[in-house]
């Protein structure tokens, strides 16, 4: 009679990329799987072989699924070289929580453009020749139009949420998912994971509501303009980076949150002086246009109704103040699964989900995979749709 053997020769390679993965250090993974740090540092060696009764557990800590240490090799990341090496470059200055995220908007993005099998993104194809034939404020002007915003839409609602929502909508109506996931705050603020089919932007909920609008914005940015980023608050907040492309994205974000003719009309109503009262006329527009003030500032200035002295002098008393506000706490959905199951998992990739399982492209148990949901939740989220 055959016995079962008590250990099972994993890649010591892939052993060690999947804690690197991860973003443990010996010592961190050695202590989560409950063995001893030279033992762990053995099994990556291939020194001893790993016992068999510790795969569940690898894939626990690693956050992997167990066939995965059953293969010879690494498995190909369906990701584009350039994000990949985004995200390799800085793996060591993430946390599993950071890492985390990441990988469910890759799993999400692999999904869509391999399974449900639908054509190109029309709105970024577009947007890029925009991009091409225009430059500064006409672009942005022309996407907010083809996003179907206008001035009313854009200030009408003073809820940041709801505000937040109307560019999440506005997005993801264009085949954009945009998941809203909780890492680190210090650590990204954002990023963008460009694909011609399933394109997939990540906000990070530990952010205000606001500055999650711009990071949006400053995401589909490096879509229109180059492709794939991983931004935190040097990049987004920034606004004198020496990097060309980030000030692009910067410029785009506030161009279209504030486009040029909103602004120069409330001056001249409300006969604000920038100038001569600063404090006024920005205090005045964050209410009216119901942005941030950072971003009514970066206006102001980009479009020569302030000098520099002037927004370098206010932008440090707004750092300042900003520095002193208590830890942003997400809205409390009273404990609502189905309302965080969607900022999680995007709204556009649900309903995509849905219907290929309605169309007869996936199955029942697909639906379930894709989702990673129960039968019984799924009956009630469809309900909720």
């Amino acid at each position: 009679m055959d016995t079962v053997t008590s250990t099972y020769c994993i890649n010591p390679i892939l052993l060690k990329w999947a804690r690197e993965s991860i973003g443990y250090s010996v010592e961190q993974a050695a202590n989560k799987l409950k063995v001893d740090v030279g033992e762990l540092t053995k099994w990556e060696r291939g020194e001893t072989e790993t016992p068999i009764k510790k795969i569940r557990k690898l894939s626990e800590v690693y956050k992997r699924a167990t066939t995965v240490f059953l293969l010879n090799s690494i498995p190909d990341e369906n990701i584009s070289p350039s994000f990949r090496k985004l995200l390799y470059t800085n793996i060591k200055s993430f946390t599993p929580e950071t890492i985390i995220a990441v990988r469910k908007a890759i799993r999400i993005q692999t999904l869509a453009k391999d399974v449900l099998d639908f054509s190109n993104n029309q709105f970024l194809a577009k947007a890029k020749v925009l991009a091409n034939n225009n430059h500064d404020e006409t672009l942005s002007n022309s996407i907010v139009d083809l996003l179907g915003l206008d001035e009313k839409k854009l200030t009408g609602n003073k809820n940041p949420y709801e505000q937040l929502n109307i560019w999440k909508t506005a997005l993801e109506s264009k085949g954009i998912y945009v998941l809203e996931l909780g890492f680190p705050k210090d650590e990204s603020l954002g990023f963008a994971i460009y694909d011609k089919k399933a394109p997939i932007i990540v906000l990070n909920t530990n952010d205000y509501p606001r500055s999650r609008i711009f990071t949006l914005l400053h995401e589909l940015g490096h879509f229109i303009f180059n492709g794939d980023a991983i931004d935190d608050s040097h990049t987004i907040l920034n606004f004198t980076s020496a990097d060309s492309l980030e000030i692009k994205c910067n410029f785009f974000a506030g161009a279209c949150l504030i486009p040029e003719k909103f602004i120069k009309e409330k001056i001249h109503l409300l006969r604000l002086d920038p100038k001569n009262d600063l404090e006024v006329c920005v205090s005045t527009l964050v209410r009216i246009l119901n942005v941030s003030s950072q971003v009514v500032l970066r206006r102001l200035y980009t479009l020569s109704y302030i000098e520099k002295p002037q927004f370098t002098a206010f932008n440090k008393t707004l750092k300042e103040g900003f520095s002193q506000l208590p830890e942003k706490q997400e809205k409390a959905t009273g404990g609502n699964f189905y309302i965080k199951f969607t900022k999680n998992n995007s709204k556009t990739f649900i309903y995509d989900v849905l219907d290929a399982y309605r169309l007869n492209k996936i199955s029942h148990f697909d639906v379930l995979d894709f989702l990673n949901i129960k039968n019984s939740t799924l009956a009630k989220l469809e309900s909720r749709l």
